[in-house]
Order: C-alpha cells, then sequence, then structure tokens
C-alpha cells in the first residue's frame, strides 16, 4: 500500500531545497501538526509555504515530479505528453511538476490523509499554480487574455532557471486560447 503521507514528506523535502530552506526535523515536525494549531505557528510556516512555492519554480525548471509521473496517466487517463501533444519540452518539465503536485493532493484527500500542516500547504499551492497555468473549472478562473500576463509575472518572479519565451511558445493552452479566440480563427481561415 502506498504511504502518501511519506510521498507527500519527500516532495516537501525536495520543494524545501530547492526554495533555499532547510528541510529540518523542526520544520518537518511542524509541517506534521494539526491543522488547527495553524495560528501559532503562523509567521513560520508563511516562510515555509513561500519556500515551496519558490521551489516549485525550481522543480519545474527541471521537470521533478512529485509522485510517480504514471500516476498522472492513471488518474487523468492520459500521460502529460499525450495531453499536450503541442507542447514543447519547457512547458512539459513544468507540467510534469504540476500534475504530480496535483495528483499527490487528490490522493492525500481521498485517503483522509489532510490533517497535518503539510497537506493543507500543498493544497494551497496547487491550487494558487493551478488556475494560472492549467485551467480548471473552480472558484479561481483567469480569463484567458489575462492568463499570459500572469504567467509571465510568475516566471519572472520565481523561475530564472525558465527560458519565458520558449515556455509561451510551447505552451499549449496558450496556444488553444488564441486559436479559439476570434482573431485566431479569422487568421486560420487565411
Amino acid at each position: 500500500m502506498t504511504n502518501y503521507h511519506e510521498q507527500a514528506t519527500s516532495a516537501f523535502k525536495n520543494l524545501m531545497d530547492r526554495g533555499n530552506m532547510s528541510t529540518s526535523n523542526d520544520n518537518l515536525k511542524l509541517l506534521d501538526k494539526n491543522p488547527n494549531d495553524i495560528n501559532q505557528y503562523k509567521k513560520r510556516l508563511e516562510e515555509i509555504y513561500e519556500a515551496i512555492f519558490r521551489g516549485f519554480f525550481h522543480c519545474s525548471a527541471r521537470g521533478i515530479t512529485l509522485c510517480p509521473e504514471e500516476k498522472v496517466a492513471e488518474r487523468f487517463g492520459n500521460s502529460i505528453e499525450n495531453n499536450y501533444p503541442e507542447a514543447n519540452e519547457v512547458f512539459l518539465k513544468f507540467a510534469k511538476t504540476y500534475w504530480t503536485l496535483r495528483v499527490l493532493v487528490y490522493d492525500l484527500m481521498e485517503n483522509n490523509d489532510m490533517e497535518w500542516i503539510g497537506a493543507h500547504l500543498l493544497g494551497k499551492l496547487e491550487q494558487d499554480i493551478g488556475p494560472v497555468f492549467f485551467p480548471f473549472p473552480g472558484p479561481k478562473k483567469i480569463a484567458p487574455s489575462k492568463r499570459e500576463k500572469f504567467q509571465r509575472e510568475l516566471l519572472e518572479e520565481f523561475s530564472k532557471d525558465i527560458d519565458i519565451e520558449e515556455f509561451m511558445k510551447g505552451n499549449p493552452i496558450l496556444i488553444r486560447d488564441r486559436e479559439s479566440s476570434i482573431w485566431g480563427k479569422l487568421k486560420n481561415l487565411f
């Protein structure tokens, strides 16, 4: 049986290390605390969240997965490459990190393993990044016209390792947005 808590702890170590924060025993113990205790550790948890947010972008520049990649296809029916055939390598690396994060969060929720602060931070990370880069139904929706701008801002701020122009050029979400816009449809006519 898979231990999702261990997978999540491993993901935290990756994210924190790449976000330039120590994965000390104190930090890991804090993440294991009950979410009801969150207020008394608010400042430290904000620092940890900032580190894992930065760490996500460093991981995504390298395509580091946060759970086994084959679990994405098991859950959603397609591999990342098959889901984004028009994507380039820069985008695919980013997508691998994001979608393995999303699967990990789903696994934690489905296995009732959310009663620790770390699970809540991973869920927040997924919800903060997902709507900007991968539109899906939910409370946080971004108009396609603003998506590229927000993506650029985040990449400029948090990922010096991603070639932003290459990412935009091979981003299937933006490609599809452009093709479905009125100008994209008119352009395809000529």
